[in-house]
């Protein structure tokens, strides 16, 4: 990870990125539309359902001043909390695109820095 994640608790972590996050643009395409069961956004929150290796795990997420505060519950809390920063693109690896060459990215880039490639 590139960035300090923060045990605040059980259940409970908070994770600097270091660069901006978001959380809807980035998180979106993995919504099956409204009514998606595992995937939703709601008051101010994403909440996110999922089986992990360790067993069934919901995940809510929230971004404050920069910082993104996680919450999971179930026999794969831990699991899902500790990828949290791939979820959110901590993986993502930018260094053999070349911008130049492709001005509609750049635009984008440019538009929205908070966006990011998610990883499930």
């Amino acid at each position: 990870m590139s960035a300090s994640v923060a045990c605040v608790g059980a259940g409970r972590r908070r994770w600097n990125p270091g660069r901006p996050i978001d959380l809807r643009r980035t998180l979106a395409p993995l919504l099956r539309g409204t009514g998606d069961p595992a995937h939703q956004f709601a008051g101010g929150r994403f909440w996110r359902t999922a089986r992990t290796p360790e067993g069934p795990a919901t995940l809510t997420l929230s971004v404050v001043g920069g910082v993104v505060d996680a919450q999971a519950w179930g026999p794969g809390a831990d699991w899902t909390l500790d990828a949290v920063p791939r979820l959110l693109g901590d993986v993502d690896d930018w260094s053999g695109v070349d911008l130049s060459r492709n001005a509609a990215l750049r635009r984008v880039l440019a538009a929205v820095p908070g966006l990011r490639l998610p990883f499930t």
